[in-house]
């Protein structure tokens, strides 16, 4: 088809371009290939020295139930469970008000009375040491930690009162009564009234049952250094 422009110049109409159908495939486009393992965001792993401070600041690792206490098997690495029944005993004895935490003159009293020769100043550079939280005091965990660092330089305190207890105790009933001191009293010949005899138990009984039990007995001794 010619459409005159001027009077002497025929043009050719130009047609439109077909649209391309959609979805019609086209030679110059870039072949798309399926790629097996699409790529996935990647997270690099934290560095190895903030892994190992995170695990040893938890320490939380496989906890176990001692008596009611969760301890950490760092520390049942170095003292059996009735060690640290007898440690606990001790540790109760100091805290006073039961709020499960001891200061550090009763740190101090309590190594003392385990037999162990540590000075004041020792004691309260461990307690502000572990004590974060600026009390003043430490945990029974803490108290077993410092126990384990100072092993060796001590005599077995505890030990020696059980079996001064069993000594006291030769009916074997695992108890000690106000007669049976008044006995014991007699045959060492010491010079303890009655009345004192009958108000160390009512000090020491701490059940109130009138009698005076092991532990009874290792809490009040240690408490009063009676050894």
């Amino acid at each position: 088809i010619f459409l005159r422009v001027g009077p002497n110049m025929p043009v050719k109409k130009k047609k439109k371009a077909a649209k391309k159908k959609k979805g019609a495939g086209n030679s110059d486009d870039p072949v798309q290939l399926h790629d097996p393992f699409p790529r996935r965001d990647y997270t690099p792993p934290p560095p190895l020295y903030d892994v190992v401070k995170n695990l040893l600041s938890e320490d939380k690792v496989d906890d176990k139930d001692v008596l009611g206490v969760k301890i950490p098997t760092t520390i049942l690495d170095h003292l059996t469970p009735m060690e640290i029944r007898d440690l606990k005993i001790v540790f109760d004895s100091f805290d006073l008000n039961e709020t499960g935490a001891i200061a550090a003159k009763d740190v101090k009293r309590a190594m003392r009375a385990l037999g162990f020769k540590v000075s004041f100043e020792d004691v309260t550079q461990y307690v502000s040491d572990v004590d974060t939280g600026g009390r003043g005091t430490i945990t029974l965990i803490d108290f077993l930690r410092f126990i384990i660092s100072r092993q060796g330089d001590s005599r077995d305190v505890f030990d020696e009162l059980v079996q001064g207890f069993k000594m006291m105790d030769t009916d074997g009933v695992g108890t000690l009564s106000v007669d049976k001191l008044v006995e014991i009293n007699k045959d060492l010949d010491l010079k303890m009234s009655e009345l004192d005899i009958r108000g160390m138990v009512e000090i020491a009984d701490q059940n109130g049952d009138g009698v005076i039990d092991q532990d009874e007995f290792i809490s009040i001794m240690l408490k009063t250094s009676l050894f």
